[in-house]
């Protein structure tokens, strides 16, 4: 739903092209979870991740590669499904560069990744889990911008302050 709204459409000029890619790529971003033991899944903390929870991003991708074959796609069917393999390999890198797999920073990392990075965290903010109560859309915005600048891209997160009361 977050990608929907026009601050991802507008804002930060997906257009026409990049927004269906950017919604499909939000709905499988953490398919390389599902190689993980779910004790690890449920972690919630912005540095804590165990190398297996880590090799989540190694696994989705190599799931993804073995599925898809980019170079065989037309131009827009190629655009669609880069979006996704961008997305699967980027999503826990961090705007300073402290994130991983790679450590990339800023423009190192595509928008649809920096785009999926703050959706992942308002929409695990606003939801209940296993060792957490479900926060205000306000205090998930204002928690997300805690980190903007150095986890988040600060253009996303002002992006979706514009647009936090349409959610």
């Amino acid at each position: 739903k977050l990608a929907e709204t026009n601050c991802y459409k507008n804002d930060l000029l997906l257009g026409q092209k990049g927004l269906p890619a950017l919604k499909n790529a939000l709905k499988f971003y953490n398919i390389g979870v599902s190689g993980v033991s779910p004790s690890v899944v449920g972690i919630t903390d912005l540095d804590g991740s165990t190398d297996e929870y880590r090799a989540h991003i190694e696994k989705g991708v190599s799931l993804f590669d073995s599925t898809v074959d980019i170079a065989s796609l037309n131009e827009t069917d190629a655009f669609y499904w880069s979006v996704l393999r961008n997305v699967l390999s980027e999503h826990h890198e961090r705007w300073d560069g402290s994130g991983y797999p790679e450590g990339a920073a800023g423009g190192q990392i595509s928008l649809a990744a920096r785009i999926c990075s703050v959706c992942s965290a308002f929409d695990t903010y606003t939801t209940s889990g296993s060792n957490r109560d479900r926060m205000t859309t306000e205090a998930a915005f204002d928690e997300i911008k805690k980190h903007s600048d150095t986890y988040y891209d600060p253009v996303v997160v002002d992006a979706l302050g514009l647009s936090i009361d349409k959610i």
